[in-house]
């Protein structure tokens, strides 16, 4: 039956000229027929696809007929002998599509999934399968955005540009998805995910050629780089830029890229370069006697940027705002939801400048004014609500940040207690809001980013809080200001399981080696495109991965949004004993805040932030310098007795320290309590001292007590020697030092020389309870991040990562500084300390400067000496210290001798039940065996 009919159509395609209008009309009229009769039986396979094109590609909205059209050619394509070929995989993404048409996103979403399933066959690896994925990507995404599913969408639209760029495909969808990826990225704030972005697009140029897209992607790419705070890099973009785009689709972008350089060079300091590129627009726009929104955009940015930030020319700034205001709702080229956001970013510049003025009636009246842009009567609260997708995310956080400090700045005039309360309940939604876009975003860079961006909110919420004398408000924001991202990840492999560590980690470890081979090649290179489509595709399947966490595990996904966090009762009741506290700091820009927390009291102070950072800096410098402490020790004193003083304030330190540093890291046991000419007393006398990064760090890590004897207890290394291209000296007596440890410990695992190798310490390392390494470290390398040397070969921070199950309580890290590195605001200084706790070890001692060999295995043997006889780790470290001064000459008491090893995460012994005399305590019980059994043999001879 079937062939007739294709026979009837050929014979037909062949008769006279003359009869072509009735031909035609034959034509469809068989067409038709064969669709009501195929869709009953098996239809050829060339109908079928040619039949399904015509109904995504030609037909408009949807129609129930060809609804069951498809379905039933779905029903009966398993009949089929091409049944999961291309053609199939068309069937399936039509009918998603029509699905789609009718509002049925849910059966579209499975229907594109299916299509994708089998599009991504081996035997459909071809153009037009790679087309289909193409397609099916879009159509997920698009589906993703109407379900509102953010990650999903963004999975689906990177799956889609990865296949473009990869595969050289020539999609119609290219640009358009391309541009909403780049443009969504950078409205969240997602500045390094836009970066991306613009790397799939200078890939894809090189397929395309287009003028659209070479004249949007170095805006893309000099915007995000100049919102990352890296002006140099986007300053020569969009100067190359104006150098080499001279045709006249690019002339069009020239106005845009002026505006750019004129807010770069306000941010920079430059206000006569700023005004030069600004004023360019403003006579370009002159010129044109036309007004749009760039037009607005630049006088808002020149208002914002020279008059209010740089000159304080209040009422110029309000001039150009009311300007800009009138344009943008007169422009009709920009959409609405646009046009308000960017109406609703001016009013909040505004509203700061009736702020400044003191105009706090008129201030308040402009901040609703802008909510009632996005929803009439609307407030802070109504963001947590909001779609991010729906949000101009730096409008959206500056503002409501500005919103909070508006009433903090009536306060100090009003002195009302209802306004200061009002602060801090919006500072609080405020880092909730965050707590919503750290969620969305799977880039780690543009998490530190907006960590680092978030420090004025914790700042100004933690000065309200001391203002109302609320420790316990305090508290909440001493906690969210400090290793957020830190504890996300420690969560994170928590909720992955065991099954699929292996798969994570091996992605991640992808991800870090190609990064750093892109590093060394250019974009021109012929290695270079392979390399970061790659780069595109471990990425893709990690955030999917991550996706999935989220979507199996409720608990851990609503856990990165919950507004419940620890509090101070939580620490009191839960984390110290008696014989502990918890010192807090906070380093903020204009001031520094202490918080100190005993298991009964607790107390919130300002500590002067000149005083704090001049002496901060003075003693760190005397500490790691043996020849100056030695030269200048009286100043030395003055310099840490002053120290002690400003940061101890009226608390009552209790004997065991916790202490949670702000932005400046140094030993607090080398501050000095008193002092009478050369007689010191230092803090490490009256306190055993640990370091951690929050203290929900080590309530999550509390679950880790001691450890247990027994084999995998403890591993050792020490290269002593390293390879000559390493110019590294040897560390001699390090491996006698490992052999006098290990012999706390029942079987041991030593290596030493060329045994102790990176990858014998990768493969291993997470096998054991307690690790000890002797060798040598860098807080900076070739590639910019810190590194441990072996025998072998060296390993950097971002190596750090393993697909093991980890059995590690505690590492020592005795090398120059381990405990040192980048400092990201909000989230604490990047070290290898930080990078073990990440992989789930909750205690590291690390050295902050470079140390004395002969100095480090003395203490370190005292610590594991008071370590076997089960003291916890900070007291063994403490009695360490001690008894090293005691014993060494008078030079060596010296801190810098002493106080480099910091001890960071819990403090649980790690030796249960003195189990470092093992050896002994088998001697002595074989020596009682020996006793008992003669005394028992004489009581026998006796009896008989």
């Amino acid at each position: 039956m079937k062939q007739r009919y294709l026979l009837s159509i050929l014979y037909l395609a062949n008769i006279s000229r003359t009869k072509a209008r009735i031909r035609t009309y034959i034509c469809i009229f068989l067409l038709l027929t064969i669709s009501s009769s195929l869709s009953a039986q098996c239809p050829d396979r060339d109908v079928l696809f040619k039949r399904t094109l015509y109904l995504r590609d030609s037909v408009k909205g949807f129609s129930e007929d060809y609804l069951k059209e498809l379905l039933q050619y779905k029903a009966n394509i398993d009949k089929c002998a091409y049944k999961g070929d291309t053609t199939h995989a068309s069937l399936l993404l039509t009918l998603g599509l029509m699905y789609s048409r009718r509002g049925d996103f849910l059966n579209a979403v499975a229907s594109a999934k299916q299509s994708i399933a089998i599009a991504s066959l081996p035997k459909n690896k071809s153009a037009s399968g790679n087309g289909l994925l193409v397609t099916d990507y879009a159509l997920l995404g698009k589906l993703y955005d109407s379900l509102h599913l953010p990650m999903e969408k963004k999975y689906a639209t990177d799956s889609c540009l990865s296949i473009i760029a990869k595969e050289n495909v020539q999609s119609p969808y290219t640009l358009r998805i391309l541009f909403d990826a780049a443009d969504h990225a950078f409205d969240i704030g997602d500045y390094h995910g836009c970066l991306n972005y613009v790397k799939y697009g200078e890939i894809i140029q090189k397929n395309y050629n287009s003028a659209y897209l070479a004249s949007v992607l170095p805006m893309w790419k000099g915007l995000s780089l100049m919102n990352l705070g890296r002006y140099e890099d986007a300053e020569n973009i969009l100067l190359q830029f104006v150098e080499t785009h001279n045709s006249k689709e690019s002339q069009a972008y020239l106005p845009i890229v002026y505006g750019n350089l004129g807010q770069l060079y306000a941010r920079k300091g430059d206000i006569r370069q700023s005004l030069y590129y600004s004023n360019k627009v403003l006579e370009n726009y002159r010129k044109s006697k036309t007004e749009d929104a760039g037009h607005a955009t630049v006088l808002n940015n020149i208002a914002f940027e020279v008059y209010y930030n740089k000159t304080h020319e209040y009422d110029k700034a309000l001039d150009l705002y009311r300007q800009a205001i009138k344009i943008f709702k007169s422009v009709k080229e920009i959409d609405e939801q646009t046009r308000d956001f960017e109406i609703f970013n001016v009013l909040d510049n505004v509203a700061n400048i009736y702020v400044k003025k003191g105009d706090f009636n008129n201030a308040m009246k402009t901040f609703q004014q802008a909510f009632d842009l996005l929803e009439p009567g609307g407030s802070e609260t109504m963001l947590l609500q909001m779609s991010l997708a729906n949000v101009q995310v730096k409008y959206v956080t500056g503002f409501v940040i500005d919103l909070g400090d508006a009433w903090l700045a009536k306060y100090k005039v009003t002195h009302a207690t209802a306004d200061l309360e009002k602060a801090i309940s919006i500072y609080h939604t405020t880092d909730r809001f965050f707590d919503r876009l750290k969620a969305e975003q799977s880039d780690v860079q543009s998490k530190l980013f907006w960590r680092e961006s978030s420090h004025r909110l914790y700042e100004h919420a933690i000065e309200a809080c001391n203002f109302s004398h609320n420790a316990d408000a305090a508290f909440y924001f001493f906690e969210k200001s400090r290793a957020i991202l830190l504890n996300d990840q420690i969560r994170e492999l928590d909720a992955i399981g065991k099954k699929d560590v292996v798969k994570f980690m091996q992605l991640k470890r992808n991800i870090v080696l190609l990064e750093r081979i892109l590093k060394d090649l250019t974009s021109d290179s012929s290695q270079y495109r392979d390399y970061q489509n790659q780069l595109f595709d471990n990425k893709k399947r990690l955030e999917k991965m991550q996706d999935d966490i989220r979507g199996h595990n409720k608990a851990y996904s609503q856990s990165l949004v919950d507004s419940v966090f620890i509090t101070v009762k939580n620490v009191q009741e839960r984390l110290l004993e008696n014989d502990q506290s918890l010192l807090e700091i906070f380093s903020g820009d204009s001031a520094i805040y202490a918080l100190h927390v005993s298991k009964t009291e607790k107390n919130l102070y300002k500590i002067d932030k000149k005083q704090y950072d001049k002496l901060s800096l003075c003693f760190l410098q005397y500490c790691d310098d043996a020849d100056k402490l030695n030269r200048f020790f009286g100043a030395f004193e003055k310099c840490a007795n002053d120290l002690y003083k400003l940061i101890a304030g009226t608390s009552k330190l209790k004997s065991r320290l916790i202490v949670s540093p702000g932005d400046n890291f140094f030993p607090f046991e080398a501050l000095i309590t008193s002092y009478n000419g050369p007689i010191v007393k230092y803090m490490i006398e009256d306190h055993a001292i640990s370091y951690t990064y929050s203290a929900k760090f080590l309530m999550t890590n509390k679950v880790r007590n001691s450890v247990d004897a027994g084999n995998g207890q403890f591993m050792g290394m020490a290269p002593v020697t390293y390879p000559a291209g390493m110019h590294l000296p040897s560390l001699q007596n390090s491996d006698a030092s490992l052999d006098n440890i290990s012999d706390y410990f029942s079987s041991p695992a030593v290596y030493v020389t060329k045994k102790a190798s990176r990858q014998q310490f990768l493969d291993e390392f997470s096998q054991y309870q307690v690790i000890q390494l002797y060798t040598h470290a860098a807080d900076s390398s070739a590639i910019g991040e810190p590194v441990i040397y072996f025998a072998d070969s060296a390993l950097y921070l971002s190596d750090i990562i393993t697909g093991n199950t980890m059995n590690t309580n505690f590492i020592v890290l005795s090398a120059c500084q381990t405990g040192t590195g980048r400092l990201y605001r909000g989230e604490g200084v990047f070290s290898f300390n930080r990078a073990f706790a990440a992989v789930g070890i909750p205690s590291s001692l690390t050295n902050l400067w470079s140390v004395n060999n002969e100095s480090t295995y003395q203490l370190t043997e005292l610590m594991y000496k008071y370590l076997a006889q089960g003291f916890p780790k900070d007291v063994a470290l403490q009695k360490a210290k001690l008894e090293f001064m005691k014993k060494v000459s008078k030079e060596r008491t010296l801190p810098y001798y002493w106080a480099a090893p910091v001890l960071v995460g819990t403090v649980d012994p790690v030796i249960a039940g003195g189990g470092g005399y093992w050896k002994y305590v088998l001697g002595g019980t074989l020596l009682i065996a020996v006793i008992g059994g003669g005394m028992y043999m004489r009581k026998r001879k006796a009896g008989r």
